[in-house]
């Protein structure tokens, strides 16, 4: 192959990690006639009713996804609602519909859920102090206790 227009995907990027420059690009030459599997990445909009009005929080689970699809089809990115949501509700790949795309990711997976929110009690002072007390461990006396009892024994055995 050499000189003249190829049609190539980008499969891998290096970035410089001080300046975030690109250092180097890998590229795939590939077919416009034939279907390429990629990842594209998930956008959630909007915002849940469960984290309005419930004070849930949105926990987000899956940023892409693996489709198949003809080069002239990638998305740039999936857009996906989850303004519906309430507190304990998911949104799943198999909720997703993309035209033209095949999604190759597991349909089972989670891409977004809400949550309700983790509350936190905090203890009065005299319950904490009681706690800590209880928490601290037993202290075993060491010594030669047992050694001494049966010299005692034979002692008083002998002034009998």
């Amino acid at each position: 192959m050499s000189g003249g227009e190829y049609t190539a995907l980008v499969r891998d990027v290096q970035y410089d990690p001080l300046t975030h420059g690109i250092l180097h690009l890998d590229f795939q030459h590939i077919s416009l006639t034939e279907t390429v599997e990629v990842r594209v990445t998930l956008h959630l909009n909007g915002t849940p009713v469960g984290v309005k009005d419930g004070g849930g929080i949105l926990e987000y689970i899956l940023r892409d996804v693996e489709v198949r699809c003809l080069p002239t089809a990638i998305p740039a990115s999936i857009d996906v609602d989850v303004s519906a949501l309430n507190i304990g509700d998911s949104i799943h790949v198999r909720d997703l519909s993309v035209p033209d795309v095949e999604i190759l990711t597991d349909a089972d997976s989670t891409i977004a859920t809400v949550v309700p929110p983790t509350v936190i009690e905090e203890k009065p002072a005299e319950a904490a102090a009681t706690e800590e007390a209880a928490a601290e461990p037993e202290v075993i006396a060491k010594g030669k206790k047992d050694e001494e009892e049966p010299a005692e024994a034979g002692e008083e055995k002998g002034k009998k």
